[in-house]
């Protein structure tokens, strides 16, 4: 068998450092999930402390009675365009993913290895980009 050695090798490293020399012994240090150390407590507890400070601040975001979408964390509202685009996105995700079946897998008049194109809406993390104003194009290319 080629894989023997490999194999082989594998297991023994899965002993070494999974349990106690080997020993079959289950080593309790590496049986810990990593959120479960200290200071990953330590910083969970203080996200979430920071989150309740906001809360009280600022108030609930989520009994607000405007029609703005807010930013959580600096209440700012959001620019149009990422409104449109968070209120469309469901549906412009369902007629994609129809689209998708009908031409590839329904009708099989697009090839399935054929590129699917990228949305290129504007989110929270990539907000829309300005145009610049004309005074400023001008003062650019000179």
């Amino acid at each position: 068998m080629v894989a023997g050695p490999e194999l082989a090798r594998i297991i023994e490293e899965f002993e070494v450092n999974c349990l106690d020399g080997g020993t079959g012994k289950a080593s309790t240090t590496n049986l810990k999930h990593h959120e479960h150390t200290a200071s990953a407590q330590v910083k969970f507890s203080k996200e979430v402390g920071a989150l309740i400070q906001l809360f009280e601040e600022m108030g609930n975001p989520f009994m607000e009675e405007s029609e703005d979408l807010l930013v959580l964390d600096s209440r700012d509202i959001a620019d149009p365009a990422i409104v449109q685009s968070v209120r469309s996105i469901e549906k412009t995700g369902q007629d994609q993913y129809d689209k998708y079946m009908t031409e590839r897998v329904i009708e099989r008049t697009t090839s399935v290895f054929d590129p699917i194109s990228k949305n290129q809406m504007p989110l929270f993390s990539r907000p829309p980009s300005r145009v610049p104003s004309k005074k400023k194009a001008n003062h650019l290319i000179t």
